[in-house]
């Protein structure tokens, strides 16, 4: 059975739409910048379907941005949650696929 997928509201048929609409994001937002309030809201809501999201989200969130991940060899984009302490962290869009529950 298809998984279909619901995150802030929106809804998406498959997998390959959800990815899309990611890859979207990651073709507007230039490396540093923070996400709309819009956009902060959808990937703040994906985020919660991340394998660590409890461990990683005591610390808030204030911000979200788009850059390079510095734990590759290969240099690949990723979202980053800016805490409320200042501190930040990268996490995988895939992981938060994978890991999604209806």
């Amino acid at each position: 059975m298809a998984v279909s997928y619901t995150i802030n509201g929106l809804f998406f048929k498959t997998q390959k739409d959800l990815r899309a609409h990611l890859k979207a994001m990651y073709a507007f937002y230039k490396n540093g910048d923070s996400l709309s309030k819009k956009d902060f809201d959808f990937v703040l809501d994906l985020f919660k379907h991340h394998e660590e999201y409890k461990t990683r989200i005591v610390a808030g969130a204030k911000d979200i941005k788009l850059n390079f991940s510095l734990w590759k060899a290969i240099k690949t984009r990723c979202f980053y949650i800016i805490h409320d302490d200042g501190t930040e962290e990268d996490f995988s869009y895939e992981h938060c696929i994978k890991n999604y529950k209806p």
